[in-house]
């Protein structure tokens, strides 16, 4: 009897609210909607004259310099920003940066970050700008005509890579380490928040210029880890178990559907099965920057014990052909005296230890020859590439193990790793090139889970 009452004088209650509102309105505005009964907070809405809006506090429509168009049930505002490019902010769940109409050579966008957050999600809905170019001759690729970085809290860089070239599609985590005290936390007015600023710096183009004009649409997501009080959000639930209460909120498409990312893991993949490749591979046409080194993982499920690699495309520098690409080719000074390269046979791998004779005089022959001489010249390691794309303890379909692949791989190839620890590969790029050859092109890797055979 006491739900059935409670139930009647709270619909009684919206009708009363929604009479009274339709009293103050103009015909027209009633037409609008601009009283929008069961919005919530961060839903759609249609202010005044049909305008779109998003339902938020007056406050934080003040800080996103929107407009109040509108109201939602209860205290709410209806509010129309498109604030969303050079100089805008925006602390929402989910919000989106893209370039201006007129060109600016500095365009920041700074992300409030909310209480709970610890990482941000960047999607490159859109990305293109200036390839990178190579300072001089021996210099890996680099960022000079166009930057993408980020910041936090104005002064500290975040460990993310300075991005250029064609990244649509692409997507980077940023961890975000909160440190307010237990008084902050209870007192929204006085304590600092944390924010990241989203930073493009770009070159004006001349006529004769070859790049493209630069264009982005980046969406932002705030993942929230570990809640520390009771909000809004816990109190819906408790609600929805209790009265088995379906909410249409959850199904709003502005509120983020990512996981949080494993500590560590500049990209994250959640599905079984999918693609992954280098930054700027620009459907195998681009170059990949220098002085890179990060991760990339794989949401381990609870029948997976290993993953499986499938290149698309794969090349990467080399310091010369001692075995098969793999572990000693990427990061070792080709000598005077090269391990000799034999066919493949189908006997068993050899684990004998490798040879300790003396140098021969004798340079390696085909294409390694190149790179032998030069590092010949070189009394150090200074010279010594080291790119290479990380994969633990990986066994290829032809049965070998290795961990550091370079140079090319085939399609035909596939590398599989049987493991039941995290899933994850790195990818490193050092600051030099062999100025003979244009082989720092990146990779696009098919990826699948596995849950038998391990």
């Amino acid at each position: 009897m006491l739900k059935r009452f409670l139930s009647v004088s709270f619909l009684a209650f919206l009708a009363l609210a929604a009479d009274n509102d339709n009293a103050l309105l103009l015909s027209g505005e009633r037409e609008a909607k601009a009283w929008n009964m069961l919005d919530g907070s961060k839903r759609s809405c249609m202010g005044y004259n049909g305008k779109p809006g998003v339902c938020m506090g007056q406050d934080q429509c003040s800080d996103i310099k929107g407009k109040t168009v509108g109201r939602c049930f209860p205290f709410d505002s209806c509010c129309s920003a498109q604030f969303n490019s050079c100089g805008g902010y925006s602390g929402a769940s989910t919000s989106y940066f893209q370039n201006p109409e007129a060109f600016q050579n500095t365009c920041t966008y700074k992300v409030n970050v909310r209480r709970n957050v610890c990482q941000l999600r960047i999607d490159f809905e859109r990305f293109s700008l200036s390839q990178p170019t190579r300072p001089d001759n021996s210099s890996a690729y680099q960022c000079e005509t166009d930057q993408f970085t980020l910041v936090v809290n104005d002064n500290t860089k975040i460990s993310v890579p300075v991005l250029c070239g064609e990244n649509t599609g692409q997507h980077v985590y940023v961890p975000i380490e909160q440190k307010w005290t237990t008084s902050d936390l209870n007192n929204n007015n006085n304590r600092d928040k944390s924010h990241v600023t989203l930073k493009f710096q770009l070159t004006a183009r001349d006529e004769d210029s070859v790049d493209p004009e630069p264009s982005w649409k980046l969406k932002i997501s705030q993942l929230e880890c570990q809640p520390n009080s009771m909000n809004w959000w816990k109190i819906k639930e408790i609600a929805r178990q209790v009265w088995d209460w379906d909410d249409e909120e959850d199904k709003d498409a502005s509120r983020p559907k990512y996981s949080p990312a494993p500590d560590g893991c500049l990209q994250y993949f959640t599905d079984k099965t999918g693609t992954f490749e280098s930054f700027n591979y620009n459907k195998g046409m681009g170059h990949y920057m220098g002085d890179l080194n990060y991760a990339v993982c794989f949401k381990r499920y609870s029948d997976t014990c290993g993953i499986r690699f499938k290149p698309v495309k794969f090349q990467l520098a080399y310091n010369g052909k001692q075995a098969n690409a793999m572990d000693r080719d990427c990061d070792t000074m080709v000598t005077a005296d090269p391990v000799t390269t034999v066919a493949p046979s189908t006997a068993a791998p050899s684990t004998a230890a490798p040879s300790t004779a003396g140098p021969s005089t004798a340079a390696p022959s085909g294409r390694s020859e190149r790179r032998w001489a030069r590092a010949a010249a070189d009394a150090n390691e200074d010279g010594v590439s080291k790119d290479y794309l990380l994969i633990p303890d990986g066994r290829t379909s032809t049965g070998l193990y290795g961990s550091k692949y370079c140079d090319s791989l085939s399609s035909s190839t596939t590398v599989t790793v049987k493991s039941q620890g995290p899933l994850a590969v790195s990818f490193v790029s050092d600051n030099i090139v062999d100025p003979a050859v244009d082989v720092e092109k990146g990779f696009k890797i098919g990826y699948s889970l596995i849950n038998s055979g391990c």
